[in-house]
Order: structure tokens, then C-alpha cells, then sequence
């Protein structure tokens, strides 16, 4: 349609200036607009007939800007205004048209949610971003985004690295999955109780809630491997650079960990959202870091893949001096016995996501 319309256009453009701005003139250059973003639709690889057009327009022009005896420069312009409409705004509108078309339609959660931001999901007809507490507190199962990269979860699974530690994988995986759930577990709080501080991993399901702040001290238990992530002086399997560290998951149940388990969480006040959630951590509105006590490296991320053997999902590290965006997780996912579901987050935070 495309190559159709734009040449049919072309035949009447070459007739002369008689032709020019008649309906049928109008008719085919607003046909090809059309069939640009019908075609840019369907496929990115529709750029390649957007330049071929674009291209062929700009020789028109040049050569109609050469034609000082019967093309004026008010004309010129007039040329040129009707190309951009109907060849760039146009196309652009009609694509921009079939994604709202899209999302109006499809207004329900899906298999592909993982792909898309925590503040898209939580306008969908679902359930499931609506009931996820604002305030995270020591105990809760969260799932754990990197802020940049696409956004893909904190991620292990029960295999090992073939080289370095041979420790168990810690990669950053694009779908909601069962293998995304830590329990954030305390360090730094045993002033805030009568007694000694409690152990385990699940020891903090009935304290509480206690919210986690700025400085806190904790450590992460992946539950389905009871393994905990750990960082040490090892280089990573793929990036083997001196400024990244190994990351992995290590320990096993009843197994009550080492130091090397333990990071502190250090809020990005100037990427996060509000007054509250600069403070404390807060579901999808608090950006932070995860510094790592023992090296002080930092929790990292980046596009470089793992091999077979890591399922070519993304490579997790712990990096010294790492850059800002590859460093930046939020909690998106937040389950803990003693919250209860908040009205701010269902509601009026859904409200300005949307």
C-alpha cells in the first residue's frame, strides 16, 4: 500500500504544478502517510520503508527548491508543510492510535507483565499491584527490580556457577517467578527489643512490623533455595573486571549465614518519589542501593549476558563505583503477615500512576 500510494503520488507530482494540492494530489500523499504507520505497526523493520520515502521526498524538495522560475519560496514551504503533515504527523498519529487502541482493550493482566513497569501493572484490572502494602518492614517476601535494563527481577535458581565460587546463581531474570522472592531479614535492630535479637529467617513474621530506613543493615534469604545473597573478593563468571565482585547465593537451611551476607540499604533520595519514601522503603516509590558492608562494592546490573549455563539471563555483580542507573532497585512485589493492605497504595498511588 505504501509503494502504491507514494507512487501513484510521485505520477501525479511529476505532471507539474497543475496537479499540485488537488483532492486527488491530497488523496495519495495522506494514503502514504497512512501506510507508513500501518506498516511501522507491524513491524520495526518498517523503518527501512520510511527511509526509502523520506529519501525520495527529500529529492523532491531539492529539486523543487531549484526551480526558481515556477516555485516560489511561499510555495516551496507549502510543499514542504504538506510532506510533514501527512508523511510525518500522520504516521506517527496512526501509530500512537493502535497502542491506545491496544491498552483500551487490553486492560487485563497478562503473561507479559514482567516486561512492563510496576506503575504500568498497576493501572491493569488486577488485583495483584492494588493489594501490595506501601511500607516494607524486616520479614516481608518482596520481589526486587533493577531500575534500569528493562527492569528485570533479583533472581536465583538451584544451580551453580561453573567457575569463580561455584556458588549458586544470582542473575536478573524478565518474569514474575517464585525464584524472585527474598525475605529481607534484620541486622541492625536488636536495641528495638527486650531481649536478644531474634534468628532465622522467618524469625521477624510476628515482630513488628518494624519499616526499614535509610542505613538499615539486612540480609536477603532466597526462599525456595535457603540460600542467602552474598557477595565476596571473587571475580564474576563474565565480567571479569577488578572494580566487580562475585555475586551468589550461599548458605543452606537452619545455616544462619556469614558477613558476607550483609548490605545496607542506601536510599537514592533525589530518584525517589516523596517525603516518606526517602525515609523508609516504600513499594515501587523508594529507588536504593545495596552496598555491600564487608567490600563496600554495590549491587549491580548491566546487559551483559550469562552463557547456556545461566540461561542467558542477565549477569548480577557487585561493583566498585558502579554507575548510578545499573545500581537502582525497587521493591515491587511486598507480602509480610502483619501488613495489612494500604489504602494510599490501592488507590490514590494507582490513581497517579495512572
Amino acid at each position: 500500500m505504501t509503494a502504491l500510494s507514494w507512487t501513484t503520488f510521485t505520477n501525479q507530482h511529476e505532471q507539474g504544478p497543475a496537479k499540485a494540492f488537488g483532492p486527488s494530489w491530497w488523496f495519495w500523499l495522506a494514503a502514504t502517510g497512512v501506510s507508513l504507520g500501518a506498516t511501522f505497526s507491524v513491524k520495526w523493520v518498517g523503518l527501512f520503508t520510511i527511509a526509502w520515502v523520506g529519501t525520495l521526498t527529500l529529492v523532491q524538495l531539492w529539486v523543487l527548491l531549484g526551480d526558481t522560475r515556477n516555485v516560489t519560496p511561499r510555495l516551496w514551504f507549502k510543499h514542504f508543510f504538506a510532506r510533514l503533515f501527512c508523511l510525518v504527523v500522520i504516521p506517527l498519529t496512526f501509530y500512537m492510535s493502535m497502542f491506545a487502541i491496544h491498552f483500551l482493550c487490553l486492560s487485563n493482566p497478562g503473561d507479559g507483565d514482567g516486561f512492563m513497569s510496576s506503575e504500568f501493572q498497576a493501572t491493569l484490572n488486577s488485583k495483584g499491584m492494588q493489594d501490595v502494602p506501601a511500607d516494607v518492614a524486616f520479614g516481608s517476601r518482596v520481589s526486587i527490580r533493577h531500575w534500569n535494563t528493562q527492569g528485570g527481577y533479583l533472581h536465583s535458581h538451584s544451580h551453580m556457577y561453573p567457575t569463580g565460587s561455584k556458588q549458586q546463581q544470582i542473575t536478573l531474570y524478565p518474569h514474575k517467578d517464585e525464584n524472585n522472592v527474598f525475605i529481607l531479614e534484620n541486622q541492625t535492630l536488636p536495641e528495638i527489643l527486650d531481649g536478644p535479637k531474634p534468628e532465622g529467617a522467618k524469625a521477624w513474621d510476628n515482630l513488628g512490623p518494624v519499616h526499614i530506613e535509610d542505613g538499615a543493615v539486612l540480609r536477603l534469604y532466597h526462599i525456595t533455595t535457603d540460600r542467602r545473597l552474598h557477595s565476596h573478593d571473587v571475580r564474576p563468571p563474565v565480567t571479569e573486571a577488578d572494580w566487580q565482585n562475585e555475586v551468589s547465593a550461599y548458605g543452606y537451611d537452619g545455616f544462619e549465614g556469614d558477613a558476607n551476607d550483609f548490605f545496607r540499604v542506601e536510599i537514592v533520595k533525589s530518584m525517589s518519589e516523596n517525603a516518606e519514601a526517602k525515609k523508609r522503603l516504600r513499594t515501587i516509590q523508594t529507588k536504593f542501593r545495596l552496598v555491600h558492608l564487608m567490600t563496600g562494592c554495590v549491587l549491580f546490573s548491566h546487559k551483559v549476558k550469562l552463557p547456556d549455563w545461566g540461561f542467558e539471563q542477565q549477569e548480577v555483580t557487585c561493583a566498585k563505583g558502579g554507575t548510578l542507573p545499573n545500581s537502582v532497585w525497587y521493591i515491587e512485589g511486598n507480602v509480610h503477615p502483619l501488613l495489612k493492605e494500604d489504602a494510599e497504595v490501592r488507590k490514590s498511588e494507582r490513581h497517579s500512576w495512572s
